[in-house]
């Protein structure tokens, strides 16, 4: 919410600093699960800020999609389909893209 803001004062320096200060949780059980909300991020690539996000990225792969993280073999599959997924979002946002995907939209 607060990059929102400062989104629409048009701090694009501070919009992008509480999207990355956004990654740094340890996760919960629910980000864990449902990851992160990409809707902010969107946001940033269309104003062409794509490195941010694809540093956003790499940052909430920590506890999103981390399978070394998981103890369950089906919780260790899903991580490493998001890890897929991660580097194919960051694949479309280096193409000029947003990420093709309802999380984004």
């Amino acid at each position: 919410m607060l990059g929102r803001i400062a989104l629409s004062r048009n701090d694009i320096a501070e919009a992008k600093r509480c999207l990355l200060a956004s990654a740094e949780s340890h996760g919960s059980d629910i980000l864990d699960s449902i990851g992160p909300d990409f809707l902010f991020a969107g946001i940033l690539v269309r104003k062409g800020e794509g490195e941010t996000v694809i540093a956003y990225l790499d940052s909430v792969a920590h506890f999103w999609a981390n399978p070394d993280e998981r103890a369950e073999a089906y919780s260790k599959a899903k991580a490493r389909e998001r890890l897929k997924l991660l580097e194919i979002w960051k694949e479309e946002i280096r193409s000029g893209e947003v990420p093709y995907s309802r999380k984004w939209r």
